[in-house]
């Protein structure tokens, strides 16, 4: 009885990673992906002044296909980049679109997604009371709020372990603008390496 359990137990196992589903039309798809990145920021007001951060960012995303091999959904991204000094959060939300090539369970894709983003960040300013006896810079508090957007190519592979579940990854380079009546306007490009999963609807 044991062995016949065992038996087909493995049979599912293995029709499940071996079989070969297709993205057919119709299908949703919610999923998401998270990253690391370095990127480079060069400030309009200064061309020789830039400055390197580190940022985590997660990217949930759902939608469906519009025909086989062809994704259209809604992305969303949460970032946050911080140290001693600052503290910058961006939400962003936007369209995004994959076409995928292959019709075994490694399916080779490329995308583009465009994004509005609002961000708000706080730095720690010095400002001085000139009135007062002792001129002693005072910390304080600076906050700021503007939006931007970004287009952003990738290219990646997915592997389908199940007609359901999947895995990626991804190399994704992005152009980011943001409002050009901010007081801090900037652009800058990004490269980054995702790693994400997916949950297919049929």
């Amino acid at each position: 009885m044991k062995e016949k359990l065992l038996i087909c137990l493995l049979f599912f196992i293995t029709s499940a990673v071996f079989s070969q589903p297709t993205l057919k039309k119709g299908m949703y798809t919610v999923g998401g992906s998270v990253s690391y990145t370095s990127e480079t920021i060069e400030i309009d007001l200064s061309e020789d002044l830039s400055d390197t951060q580190k940022l985590f960012i997660f990217s949930p995303r759902l939608g469906l296909f519009l025909k086989d091999h062809l994704f259209a959904g809604l992305l969303l991204n949460y970032s946050k980049s911080s140290n001693d000094e600052f503290s910058i959060r961006t939400y962003g939300i936007g369209p995004s679109m994959r076409f995928y090539f292959g019709k075994s369970k490694v399916y080779p894709f490329l995308g583009t997604a465009f994004l509005y983003n609002a961000t708000r960040e706080e730095r720690t300013g010095y400002s001085v009371d000139f009135g007062s006896p002792v001129l002693e810079p005072k910390k304080e508090l600076q906050v700021e709020k503007y939006d931007s957007w970004n287009l952003t190519l990738s290219g990646g592979i997915e592997f389908l372990f199940t007609p359901y579940f999947s895995m990626e990854g991804s190399l994704n380079y992005s152009f980011v603008q943001n409002d050009a009546e901010s007081d801090s306007f900037y652009e800058m490009t990004t490269t980054e390496f995702k790693i994400g999963v997916n949950y297919y609807i049929h």
